[in-house]
């Protein structure tokens, strides 16, 4: 495996793919248990036998909602666990050290967002890109022809693979029906989802304090009289981690900046592209914000490396393991953490390839306050095109290409030492391709 690459392989990301959902389907299970776990070390008062009343109390409400959860079209009523996940934490106030109410809290909270008509919605309204055409097409300079690079093979593509995921952020950036403007979205995610994530993320990392807690699903816990049992344990526990963990860095990312857009509007797009403007500008927590993607998707590299490590290195349990290692894969495991120790790297400090150093430590921990101050000065209109919306015409200030000079050509550190003049060589630009304005397309 190539040491810059960082995804999984097909195969193994398949697995992985296929273990979530398994996860997902078989965790609404675990909450059945009543197996015992070494509990962790706290100092508020405690009062067990109340505290595991309460879980299975929480329990009988979670069990009827299982198989509406998987029904289709989605019943959001089914989602409704806040019953449930207030009773998992009055329980965490009896006994802090209840692992199962942690974990329950976790999971219940999670899935309830899912009863939220708002956040139901963006899951039927279909998927919108946040899409970086306009600032590449600023970059090339010569009109909105499709962006190319003599590097985009190597550090472009290694920059789009990170941040393709959480540009894109699936449901978080869906059009309504109402075709609301991206700030709606982003107040959603913000105020219901981020917090929601953010809190689970913090209970199962209390799980994965006990290395050896586990419970059994029977099948008589699933009102069959028979059938498989099931055995969660930390493999499973750090994947779903993983997974919030990505959710978190996916949604942090998309409401740091400002990305409202009315290309309907001729006087909109000119008043979108005024230096002036909250476009593409940190929105009041965005430089939060981008210093939780980084601190979330460092999480979830860890997250995963630990799932496997635990699943290579636990005794086998072959009857009752949701996933058994068979160590005919462990050359793809290792792989895979070696994946994720590439793509920590990636997120920790400098890293130079193609002759181009870049550190995504100083885009998110040290992230620009407005993208469009890091162009050459212009000026902005706007004018109709074929489509009925309105193109951004950016005009230059600079009469010619040498005076033509970017800002802060190292992006406030994110590609240290970089000139202007190296700048324009990285993406192409010289006195040949120069050209006193570019359009936009709306």
């Amino acid at each position: 495996m190539d040491s810059g690459s960082f995804f999984l392989s097909k195969e193994v990301e398949m697995k992985m793919y296929s273990f979530a959902i398994i996860t997902a389907a078989v965790c609404v299970f675990t909450l059945l248990s009543g197996c015992k776990s070494n509990s962790v070390t706290s100092s508020a008062p405690k009062d067990p036998a109340k505290a595991a009343a309460l879980v299975n109390d929480a329990n009988q409400i979670l069990i009827p909602h299982i198989a509406l959860i998987g029904t289709y079209p989605l019943d959001t009523a089914a989602f409704d666990l806040s019953s449930a996940n207030s009773l998992y934490n009055e329980a965490l106030t009896d006994d802090p050290d209840n692992l199962d109410a942690h974990f329950g809290a976790a999971l219940t909270e999670v899935l309830t967002l899912f009863s939220d008509p708002t956040i139901a919605s963006l899951q039927k309204s279909g998927e919108v890109s946040f899409s970086a055409k306009p600032m590449l097409t600023i970059m090339k300079s010569g009109g909105v022809q499709e962006f190319t690079s003599p590097i985009s093979s190597s550090v472009l593509n290694r920059i789009r693979s990170v941040m393709k995921p959480s540009l894109t952020a699936h449901a978080l950036l869906a059009k309504s029906q109402a075709g609301q403007l991206p700030s709606y979205y982003q107040n959603v995610a913000e105020t219901k989802i981020l917090p929601v994530l953010a809190d689970a993320i913090l209970q199962l990392k209390q799980v994965t304090q006990n290395s050896s807690y586990q419970f059994l699903i029977t099948p008589q816990m699933m009102g069959v009289d028979n059938g498989p049992t099931y055995r969660i344990d930390l493999t499973e526990i750090y994947l779903l981690l993983a997974l919030f963990q990505f959710f978190d860095a996916d949604a942090s990312l998309f409401v740091a900046y400002n990305i409202d857009y009315n290309a309907a509007s001729a006087a909109s797009v000119t008043q979108a592209w005024q230096p002036s403007s909250p476009f593409l500008a940190l929105r009041s927590n965005g430089a939060q914000r981008m210093k939780d993607t980084r601190a979330y998707y460092l999480g979830m590299a860890s997250s995963i490396t630990s799932g496997l490590t635990f699943l290579m290195n636990e005794p086998s349990h072959t009857q009752t393991d949701l996933i058994v290692y068979n160590p005919q894969d462990q050359s793809e495991f290792l792989s895979a953490i070696q994946s994720m120790d590439t793509l920590t790297a990636l997120f920790s400090g400098p890293r130079a390839e193609g002759g181009v150093t870049f550190n995504l430590v100083n885009l998110f921990d040290n992230p620009m306050t407005d993208l469009k101050t890091k162009i050459p000065p212009y000026t902005a209109s706007s004018r109709p095109n074929s489509s009925g919306t309105y193109d951004a015409v950016l005009t230059w200030q600079a009469s010619s290409f040498d005076n033509w000079i970017f800002p802060d050509p190292t992006l406030n550190g994110f590609l240290p030492g970089m000139t202007d003049a190296e700048l324009k060589q990285l993406f192409g630009i010289n006195a040949a391709t120069w050209m006193p304005s570019i359009v936009i397309s709306g």
